[in-house]
């Protein structure tokens, strides 16, 4: 595989730096912690087929996925901030879809939800 490096020909736009950490930092720090804790962690772990279905609708895309000896134990799902539901998350496509699986399934909301939740991990 070839790295391929693209220079840059113009300065007319800025990146500015973030304000806040975004899902992807939330998510790569709960995997590294869970990780080097010598839980068996996966990311971005992906499920088709749902309701008999090959639609990309009948899937589900888990942002990480506690094992224990190959079998789900935790779903966690991370947002960046806090999300204002109508209701409840349960409520939600989501949270009526996750909860099919029969496993624990965790809202994290920002990076201090996220020590929060490895924090009570840890104790399960």
């Amino acid at each position: 595989m070839t790295l391929k490096k693209l220079s840059p020909n113009t300065s007319e736009h800025s990146i500015q730096y973030p304000q806040m950490d975004s899902e992807f930092e939330i998510q790569a720090y709960l995997f590294a912690k869970l990780k080097a804790a010598g839980f068996d962690v996966r990311g971005e772990v992906q499920v088709h087929g749902m309701f008999g279905l090959r639609k990309a609708k009948a899937s589900c895309r888990f942002d990480i996925v506690i094992y224990e000896n190959g079998v789900a134990t935790l779903i966690i799902e991370v947002k960046a901030r806090v999300v204002n539901h109508k209701s409840t998350v349960d409520d939600t496509r989501q949270g009526k879809r996750y909860t099919t699986f029969g496993v624990p399934v965790w809202f994290v909301y920002g990076m201090s939800d996220a020590e929060k939740a490895l924090d009570e991990i840890r104790t399960l």
